[in-house]
């Protein structure tokens, strides 16, 4: 797994099929412009905020704060409609 650091409550944006954010959950945003947000501490300390796209909010829904999770970006649908964008598309693992 190859992550970059980043500056403190930067989006993960994951670029490349089979990139992963696992870490800690911290928080919860649910006052997002764009749906809700995990904040998420990874084991390098990072604090990285989840993206709001929508495949991804609905396998999210049951996190909660101080569970471990892991987020794998899996690939693109394509977009349904001309001049949308492709959906990205992810796994999310919980601790139970």
């Amino acid at each position: 797994m190859v992550m970059k650091k980043q500056e403190s409550n930067s989006v993960w944006i994951p670029m490349n099929v089979g990139e992963e954010l696992t870490g800690i959950v911290k928080g919860i945003d649910t006052q997002g412009e764009y749906g809700t947000q995990l904040v998420i501490e990874t084991k390098e300390g990072d604090i990285l905020k989840t993206p709001s796209h929508k495949a991804l909010q609905t396998r999210i829904i049951k996190a909660r704060i101080g569970q471990n999770i892991q987020i794998i970006f899996t690939g693109l649908a394509p977009a349904k409609k001309r001049g949308y964008n492709d959906t990205m598309l992810y796994d999310v693992f919980l601790d139970e």
